[in-house]
């Protein structure tokens, strides 16, 4: 019976109360929100996971550039020659000199004469360059007298003197065989150019 009494009070109030409240105490309710329209991302996430991907590439390919440079132009094997020469004729000429020499003839003989790759004695470079078809004899047998003497004045007996002016000499050679390997150069162009 409490109970009963307990509910129906409690009615009763909520009763009164709703009778006292105006009926206008309640806010309007809005027009619901239409649907909502997509995200940047979700409208532009591939372009510009595309674009920044492109980016990293580019900035890779730069950084790869930058950290490898270019190949040196390669220098003709007369300008390495006379280089080397050059060098040597300001030295003393004694035997560390003379092999010296011997060793830039050979290289650019080896490189001027379209040789195989690979050191040569004397006697190999002597016969390879006879081999060579086309092959003018007058420098080729000047370099081959000049690299013998150059072989005599190392392995002499102590006291013996070396060649005057060998670096010297091996410089004349190396620009005469330039001068003509230029001249047959341009003659061949020529002759392409006509026929």
């Amino acid at each position: 019976m409490i109970r009963r009494a307990v509910h129906s009070l409690g009615l009763a109030s909520l009763a009164r109360l709703a009778a006292a409240a105006p009926a206008s105490a309640l806010p309007e309710l809005r027009p619901p929100y239409g649907p909502l329209p997509p995200t940047f991302w979700e409208q532009h996430g591939l372009a510009v996971a595309g674009l920044a991907a492109l980016a990293a590439l580019a900035a890779a390919g730069g950084l790869w550039r930058w950290r490898h440079p270019r190949p040196a132009a390669p220098v003709p094997p007369d300008v390495l020659a006379r280089r080397a020469l050059q060098a040597l004729a300001a030295q003393p000429l004694d035997g560390a000199a003379l092999s010296r020499i011997s060793q830039v003839l050979r290289r650019y003989a080896a490189a001027a004469f379209g040789l195989p790759p690979g050191e040569r004695t004397t006697a190999e470079l002597d016969r390879d360059l006879a081999a060579r078809a086309g092959l003018d004899a007058g420098p080729a047998a000047e370099l081959v007298a000049l690299l013998r003497a150059c072989d005599a004045a190392q392995f002499a007996p102590a006291g013996a003197p070396p060649p005057g002016g060998a670096a010297q000499t091996a410089l004349d050679l190396v620009t005469r065989v330039a001068a003509q390997r230029a001249a047959a150069a341009h003659q061949k162009t020529e002759h392409e150019r006509r026929v």
